[in-house]
């Protein structure tokens, strides 16, 4: 795997899903999830404009579709709306591209922890910030060759933001109007 990005050296770092934070005074007092939504939200104006790849390592139809549209590239925002916001995959990737760059890597593992890659000081830092007990991973935890290495497919990101989410999670309808 690659070990450099244009925005420096990647860093690798996981933390926990399942936070004990203090609730909010409305929230019962348990456990919560961070879930992928969660996570795009709070990476704020660098998430934003990112367009992303998904992988789902579980056996429903309804994620299948999902990961059939991220291949030609998904919108943070059109990703936002096609997940369910209490999503808690099992094992999922999340891959971020700037163009076509891959910028930021969101591993969800084992419906337990989260992994990170990136080489970008700012997300490394805020998510630091936001949860404390993110810790170093290893280099060689990541594959040898992971998936989103590979080459991105030709159409890649001519769709984003023009699928219109129809009512049904997961389902997209074409655009309303073809342009000329």
């Amino acid at each position: 795997m690659e070990t450099e990005a244009a925005g420096g050296e990647l860093e690798s770092m996981a933390f926990e899903a399942w936070r004990g934070d203090e609730p909010a005074p409305w929230m019962a007092a348990h456990a919560r999830y961070v879930t992928v939504n969660e996570l795009l939200v709070r990476l704020g104006s660098f998430g934003l404009g990112l367009t992303w790849r998904v992988r789902f390592y579980e056996d429903e139809d309804w994620l299948g579709g999902i990961m059939k549209l991220s291949e030609g590239g998904v919108g943070t925002l059109e990703l936002l709306a096609l997940l369910p916001s209490d999503l808690q995959a099992i094992n999922a990737d999340f891959v971020g591209y700037a163009g076509t760059e891959r910028v930021l890597v969101l591993r969800e593992f084992d419906s337990s922890s989260w992994e990170l890659l990136t080489a970008d000081p700012w997300v490394l830092g805020e998510i630091r910030r936001q949860f404390p007990d993110a810790a170093p991973l290893a280099m060689e935890h990541w594959e040898e060759s992971p998936w989103w290495e590979e080459p991105l497919p030709e159409e890649w990101g001519s769709k984003v933001g023009r699928r219109v989410v129809g009512w049904a999670r997961g389902a997209a309808a074409p655009p309303p109007y073809e342009s000329t």
